[in-house]
C-alpha cells in the first residue's frame, strides 16, 4: 500500500550514494499510536454503505501524518467504477482503464476538502487518502476527518497503514556533500500498520450461522463474518472484539436483542434485513458471552426466533 511519490524518489535518491565521506542519521519519522476511526452508516433506499474515516495523531509523534491507505481488495473481478456511487473526486475508472487490480472492491471516493487533500485507489487495490504537500499535513496533537468511501460491500476490519511526511529526510538530504550516507536506508518501518473498518468481501456461503437452530433456514437469519465460531479464545490483553453481523432479508428489526453478559445492549445495533454491520464489544480477562436473537420469517410464511450466543475466551496474563 505504498505511494511513489517524487518526495519518495528524492529520499530513495539521497541514500543510495555509495561514496562515504561521511555518514548521516536521519531524524526519526515515529508516528507510532496514530489511530485511524471509522464510522459505518447504511442507506437502504441505495443498498450502500458509507465509510467516514477520523485520523488521529497523538502529541508524541515525530512527524506530520502525510495520509493513509486502506486495503480494499475482495476475491472475484468486478467492474471498477459504480456509476450508482457517489465520487467527489475525478475518477480515472470512469473513462480510462484502471491501475488497481480488478478484484478491487468498487469504491466511492468522498473529501470534504479537496484542496488539501488527494483521495484515489492505487495499484495495490488499495484506497489512499493523501495530503496536497504540506497543506493536509496532520500534525502531532490534532485529529482530522472529512474523509469516506462509499460501497456497496459490508463492513470489516481492513488492513490499514498510516504515513509519515518525509519532508524531514528531504530537508536533510538536499544539499549534502557529494558521497555522504544516510540511515536508515528505508522509511517503511516507520508506517503504523493497524486495521479499521472498510468495504469487505466475504463469501456469503461460507459465512458462521451461529449454529444452535434448526430448520437451517431460521439459523441464517443471524450469520456472521466474525467471529467465525460459537467459543473465540483470544490472547491475554485483549480488551475488545468487533462482531460483524449480517441480517436476513426477512428479519424483523424490532424483534433484535443483545445482552452482554447480561446487559441489554441492543441500541448499539441496527438491524436492517439484508444488510450487515460491525460492532465492537468489550472484553475482559475470562469469559464474555454476547447473545443476539431475532424473529425472522421462513419460506412457508411462519415466524421463527433465531438466538446465537458468542463466546469470547480472553485468557489470563
Amino acid at each position: 500500500m505504498r505511494i511513489q511519490s517524487f518526495v519518495n524518489a528524492l529520499v530513495a535518491a539521497a541514500i543510495t550514494l555509495t561514496c562515504s565521506a561521511q555518514v548521516v542519521e536521519l531524524p526519526s519519522l515515529s508516528i507510532e499510536g496514530s489511530a485511524l476511526t471509522a464510522t459505518v452508516t447504511y442507506d437502504a433506499s441505495r443498498a450502500v454503505y458509507r465509510y467516514d474515516y477520523r485520523v488521529s495523531a497523538p502529541q508524541t509523534n515525530k512527524v506530520a501524518i502525510d495520509g493513509f491507505c486502506i486495503d480494499i481488495l475482495g476475491r472475484l473481478n468486478r467492474a471498477q467504477y459504480d456509476p450508482a456511487l457517489t465520487n467527489t473526486v475525478v475518477r480515472r475508472e470512469a473513462t480510462k482503464s484502471p491501475r488497481q487490480p480488478l478484484n478491487t472492491i468498487p469504491v466511492g471516493l468522498l473529501l470534504d476538502n479537496p484542496t488539501a487533500y488527494s483521495a484515489s485507489v492505487n495499484a495495490e487495490g488499495s484506497a489512499c487518502f493523501m495530503s496536497r504537500y504540506s497543506a493536509g499535513h496532520l500534525q502531532p496533537g490534532n485529529t482530522a476527518s472529512g474523509f469516506a468511501l462509499e460501497s456497496k460491500f459490508p463492513p470489516a476490519p481492513r488492513s490499514v497503514e498510516i504515513l509519515p511526511t518525509k519532508l524531514s529526510w528531504i530537508e536533510a538530504t538536499i544539499g549534502a556533500p557529494e558521497g555522504t550516507e544516510f540511515y536508515p536506508q528505508t522509511d517503511t518501518h516507520f508506517d503504523v500498520r493497524t486495521t479499521a473498518l472498510a468495504p469487505s468481501d466475504p463469501d456469503m456461503d461460507a459465512l458462521f450461522d451461529g449454529g444452535g437452530q434448526s430448520p437451517r433456514e431460521v439459523n441464517v437469519f443471524l450469520r456472521y463474518a466474525s467471529p467465525v465460531e460459537s467459543r473465540t479464545k483470544l490472547p491475554a490483553g485483549t480488551t475488545s472484539a468487533t462482531v460483524v453481523v449480517f441480517y436476513g432479508p426477512t428479519v424483523s428489526p424490532s424483534t433484535f436483542r443483545a445482552e452482554l453478559n447480561g446487559t441489554v445492549i441492543t441500541d448499539r445495533f441496527h438491524p436492517i434485513g439484508g444488510a450487515a454491520e460491525a460492532v465492537t464489544i468489550e472484553l475482559a480477562t475470562g469469559t464474555t458471552k454476547l447473545q443476539l436473537s431475532a424473529d425472522g420469517t421462513t419460506t412457508s410464511g411462519r415466524t421463527a426466533r433465531d438466538t446465537d450466543t458468542l463466546t469470547f475466551l480472553v485468557t489470563s496474563p
